[in-house]
């Protein structure tokens, strides 16, 4: 059973997150008290003050199996979560590289088309059609060098230089990102139509 939900969580869960959370699902098949009267019945029997009955038996497999599933909870979602972490950096610098990008670069103006259903005139049967609705605006490329001089020899990175680093580094988060975070990005990524 996984805990991460890999489609709507917005952070990676914590150790102590997670811990928490095997831990209130453990006590749900193995009570509190249910473990220390366990655990003293296995005392009694180390010290040769108690024999283990069928039912004590049944006892002990249920809660190695409890302990079991909660270990496999805790192991699943440190994967998971790491997994989580990697996707989500990944979507942050996806918006980074877009913004620096418009900023840096600038883009032309362009239409905004979105996919209409119409009946043909001619046949009758529906199709669907782009329409265009509306027209987004040019943005204008960000002037200027990469570096200024730093009025003793040397250089500095200008505003521009800054961006230019920003976006390098949020580039090459996307260029590292494995085959299975991409495949979670993009079931994660909101459907074009809504």
């Amino acid at each position: 059973m996984s805990i991460v939900n890999m489609m709507k969580d917005q952070q990676a869960w914590s150790m102590g997150r997670i811990c928490r959370r095997a831990a209130s699902m453990l006590r749900t098949s193995l009570t509190t008290d249910a473990e220390q009267n366990l655990t003293r019945k296995l005392n009694r029997t180390a010290a040769g003050r108690h024999s283990l009955s069928v039912d004590d038996e049944t006892e002990i497999d249920v809660a190695e199996a409890a302990w079991t599933a909660h270990d496999t909870i805790i192991e699943t979602a440190m994967v998971e979560s790491a997994l989580l972490a990697e996707v989500l950096a990944y979507e942050a610098a996806k918006r980074d590289v877009d913004r620096l990008s418009l900023l840096l670069d600038g883009r032309p103006e362009s239409p905004v088309l979105v996919d209409q259903e119409q009946i043909d005139p001619e046949t009758g049967d529906l199709v669907t059609a782009q329409v265009q609705i509306g027209v987004l605006p040019a943005v204008a490329a960000m002037p200027g060098p990469d570096d200024l001089d730093d009025g003793d020899g040397g250089s500095v990175r200008s505003p521009r230089g800054r961006m230019v680093d920003q976006r390098a580094a949020a580039q090459a988060i996307l260029d590292a990102a494995t085959p299975e975070a991409l495949v979670w990005v993009a079931a994660r990524a909101p459907s074009p139509g809504g």
